[in-house]
């Protein structure tokens, strides 16, 4: 199985603070990794710095054939990486001023050059895969908290990338609309797409992720199959974040 993203011994401080230490993991084509953890572990930050949203002072980051090393994170390698991997925020990050179908058309004309009719219809195609055509002419203001990210999601599809990144992708969202982004994530994860998925859904964790992997205070402290990380954690934290938040739930 082909590997597209390796992290090896990576460090991350910010100012004093160490975020993360030593983190090492590999994510193969087709595969799909789910990152748990408390709040503050540094779950969103790992996700980050991979995309290259953040620098990181120790260690190395592999996309596909892309190296990232201190003092080796400069625009061109950030470009190659970003042209490769797609990302989804917690907080939609759509373009207000644009209506559904233009937050997809707008950013294929302007970085992928394609031309308006062809922009269009890759736009209607994606807003039908994630169950938003009928809504291509709302602005981001008239839409649901679902919509929003489902619309989000199609735009990080359009840039057809190899890996998808979600970061806490339905923390934001009201109780009813979790489903609905969490079916479209699932049919994605079916569809071979490569995603690592920081999230605190454990049902999405438990039925669809490969592996799992449980980041506490910067560190891998566990990973394994959702049936091992569920059913036999090794680790005492393991055993009590997943008591607790699976009790909340």
């Amino acid at each position: 199985m082909s590997l597209f993203v390796s992290v090896n011994h990576l460090n991350k401080c910010f100012g004093p603070q160490p975020i993360l230490r030593d983190v090492s993991l590999e994510v193969p084509l087709g595969r799909v990794m789910v990152i748990i953890g408390q709040s503050g572990s540094g779950k969103s930050t790992l996700i980050r710095c991979i995309n290259g949203l953040e620098t990181f002072h120790g260690g190395s980051i592999r996309v596909g054939e892309v190296l990232l090393e201190p003092g080796r994170q400069d625009g061109r390698r950030l470009r190659q990486v970003r042209r490769q991997v797609g990302m989804v925020f917690q907080h939609f990050n759509l373009f207000g001023h644009l209506d559904a179908q233009h937050n997809i058309t707008m950013p294929l004309q302007r970085v992928l050059g394609l031309g308006r009719r062809e922009a269009e219809d890759r736009a209607v195609a994606l807003l039908e895969q994630v169950g938003m055509l009928d809504h291509a002419r709302q602005y981001p203001a008239q839409l649901s908290g679902g919509q929003q990210q489902r619309l989000a999601i199609a735009r990080a599809l359009a840039m057809e990338p190899r890996l998808l990144l979600f970061d806490e992708p339905t923390s934001a969202l009201d109780p009813e609309m979790v489903g609905e982004v969490l079916a479209v994530m699932r049919d994605l994860a079916h569809s071979g797409m490569t995603m690592i998925v920081v999230t605190h859904e454990m049902g999405f964790a438990r039925n669809v992720a490969d592996e799992v992997v449980f980041l506490d205070k910067g560190v891998i402290l566990e990973h394994g199959s959702p049936e091992v990380m569920f059913n036999a954690p090794r680790q005492p934290r393991t055993r009590a974040f997943l008591s607790r938040i699976l009790s909340s739930h």
